[in-house]
This record gives C-alpha cells, structure tokens and sequence, in this order.
C-alpha cells in the first residue's frame, strides 16, 4: 500500500467512483421495489455511521494525547473521507427518517441513492482507514 500523497488521491477518487457506481444502483433497486423495509436499513445505516463517527473522534483524541505518528498519518490519510462520507450518512439518513419514503417518489430515490453513495463511501473508507492502521502499526516482517 502506498502512502504518498498522491496515492491517497488516487485511491480517494477510485473509491468516490466505485461508491458513486453503487449509489446510483442503489437508487435504482430502490425505485424499482426491489429493496424493502428500507425504513430499517436506513435505521441500521444510521446506527453504523454513529458508530464510526465515534470511533473516528475517539482515535482522533487517542492519537492527539498518545502523540502516536502513524495513527495520525492514517487519519490524515483515510480518515478524512470517512469523516465527510458519515457525517453525509447521518444527513441522509435522518432526512430520509423524517419523510415518507415512497417507492414512486423521483426524489426520494434521489435521496436514498445519496444515502447509498455516502454510506458505500463510508464503508470503503473505513476499510482504508483499518488497513493503513494494520499496515502502519504491524512490522514490515510480518506483512
């Protein structure tokens, strides 16, 4: 895994376009009546992205008083894009708690393919943001 700056872009914008890719098919299964109880998901989406949130606060605070360079490179690195794409979960999903989310509605499902793209986006930059935290903790042997 690379961790230059460069790198960093490359990876972000791929997996902008990949969670971009799955917003949009997300979207699409919705307004075709594919998904459903996506009052639940959305619930379950919510609770997830809380929970990283959290996480993502905690390790900031952790690694500020710890003074551990590698976890802040990481959050420098990965973590900024699971910051944003939870914060933009939380929006979304609260928005779409508080409206009727009918299956026939274009801008609902307008709405649950942002709600798609941000949490896509945040799944994948955590599994980023984990594996620089394994790859910069762990020694180069082992790996």
């Amino acid at each position: 895994m690379c961790f230059s700056p460069l790198c960093n872009l490359i990876r972000n914008i791929i997996i902008t376009i990949i969670s971009i890719i799955l917003g949009v098919v997300i979207a699409v299964l919705f307004s075709n009546g594919v998904i459903p109880y996506i009052r639940s998901i959305v619930k379950a989406v919510l609770i997830l992205a809380v929970l990283l949130l959290a996480s993502h606060v905690v390790s900031s605070i952790l690694s500020y008083f710890m003074d551990h360079v590698r976890i802040k490179a990481c959050l420098a690195s990965a973590g900024i894009p699971l910051l944003v794409s939870s914060i933009g979960t939380i929006v979304v999903g609260i928005i779409a708690l508080g409206i009727i989310l009918n299956i026939a509605s274009i801008p609902v499902a307008i709405l649950i393919g942002f709600g798609g793209f941000f949490f896509s986006l945040m799944i994948l930059s955590f599994i980023f943001f984990i594996i620089c935290l394994v790859r910069r903790t762990t020694p180069a042997a082992i790996i």
